[in-house]
């Protein structure tokens, strides 16, 4: 049975719940607010178990994988839309659309990767239009979802968002092998850790962590700057060749 109208003495309210108003299965503001609890402890437990964030300026801001995970969790799905080349003719712009398993729409956003932006000026076309739709992805589902990234203790905007991060921030330890000024930096890090995520999304069979190790060519504890920006310059030309071997199949 269906709870009665509940007199407010402005108005009736009714809570609907055969026909939910939010994705959290309820109409009712406390449940909602119950169950987007439990949602982030559990997208907490998983981004803090697979370091699914980079740390800048002292904030945890959430790697687009995470986001999808985020999205999966709840039954919301990102699909891109189109990319298309934009104003300029230096880069793409991409839409990204996030739909429930039933096609209705919640939540859809553009982003834009070019040439114009330093970090990108070297890089093939299919880079660029590969992180103008993750820039899309992980805006469109923050529309729906921010309320629980909020919850977890995570800043709302995605790492990929960022500009380049202050590695004075960073949280490596002053020992080691690696002086702190030729160590890799948190914007390294996370780039390395996106790249992993688009690379096993496009060739699941091959173990991209072993690879990254043989292009490196040393232990992980003597990484500097300079060989890790190696493997990403590798690892980013093999992601751009899978990109356009799949779409010419």
């Amino acid at each position: 049975m269906h709870p009665e109208p509940e007199e407010t003495g402005a108005e009736i309210v009714v809570y609907e719940e055969p026909n939910p108003i939010t994705i959290f299965r309820t109409s009712d503001p406390e449940t909602a607010l119950e169950r987007m609890t439990e949602v982030s402890k559990l997208l907490f437990a998983v981004v803090e178990d697979r370091r699914l964030y980079v740390q800048i300026g002292g904030r945890k801001h959430l790697l687009v994988s995470a986001w999808t995970t985020l999205g999966a969790m709840l039954g919301l799905f990102p699909v891109v839309a189109w990319t298309k080349p934009n104003e300029t003719g230096d880069g793409y712009v991409a839409r990204v659309e996030v739909l429930t398993r039933d096609g209705q729409l919640v939540g859809a956003a553009e982003a834009e990767c070019s040439k114009a932006e330093s970090k990108w000026r070297g890089r093939d076309p299919f880079a660029l239009r590969s992180m103008a739709s993750t820039r899309a992805t992980s805006r469109a589902l923050r529309g729906p979802l921010e309320q629980v990234v909020v919850l977890a203790g995570y800043d709302a905007t995605s790492a990929d968002e960022m500009p380049i991060a202050d590695t004075a921030n960073s949280d490596n330890p002053d020992d080691g092998p690696i002086p702190p000024a030729q160590r890799p930096t948190e914007e390294q890090s996370a780039e390395v850790r996106e790249l992993f995520a688009r690379l096993k999304e496009a060739d699941p069979k091959t173990d991209w962590a072993t690879r990254a190790r043989e292009v490196a060519g040393c232990p992980r504890d003597h990484l500097t700057a300079t060989i890790v920006g190696r493997v990403i310059e590798t690892l980013d030309a093999e992601l751009a060749q899978l990109l356009h071997a799949q779409e010419r199949s």
